[in-house]
């Protein structure tokens, strides 16, 4: 059982903890869209230039961010219903395979008496043909006890 006198307590104890990691998150956050912001007056070929990375090791800004000036991209179409834009879709990916991968996972909780966790890692390959046909695999692996508190 958790009790919440005890555990309110110990995170009080380590709020700073949690005060430094929002702010350094909240700091970097802001880095990254003012990065992304800048990116938008420069050219796809200037960024690749001032990277100074071999592609294998960097991505790269497609032929949008010359297009549109910017990193947004408008997106015109659309739709009075749900079955309208799936129709859209439907015709669009028609014959173009598509990949997706996810994971997931489960911490420990209070819904188990074990400390236990798991991840799940799923991927789906879709070419989106007639005849409906799709692959998909999925991986999980179960955390015991032991590796869970080994930290």
């Amino acid at each position: 059982m958790l009790y919440r006198h005890q555990l309110v307590s110990a995170l009080e104890e380590r709020r700073g903890d949690f005060v430094d990691f929002a702010r350094t998150l909240r700091d970097e956050v802001g880095e990254a869209a003012g990065r992304l912001r800048a990116l938008g007056g420069r050219r796809a070929a200037e960024v690749k230039r001032a990277a100074g990375a071999p592609a294998s090791r960097v991505t790269f800004p497609s032929d949008e961010l010359d297009r549109e000036r910017g990193v947004v991209v408008p997106f015109p179409q659309v739709w009075g219903s749900h079955e309208e834009a799936r129709r859209w879709a439907l015709g669009v990916l028609e014959r173009r395979t598509t990949f997706a991968a996810d994971g997931s996972q489960i911490f420990p909780g209070r819904d188990v008496s074990l400390p236990v966790a798991a991840v799940q890692v799923a991927s789906f390959e879709n070419s989106h043909t007639l005849d409906g046909e799709y692959s998909k695999e999925i991986s999980i692996r179960v955390i015991t006890p032991g590796e869970l508190l080994e930290g």
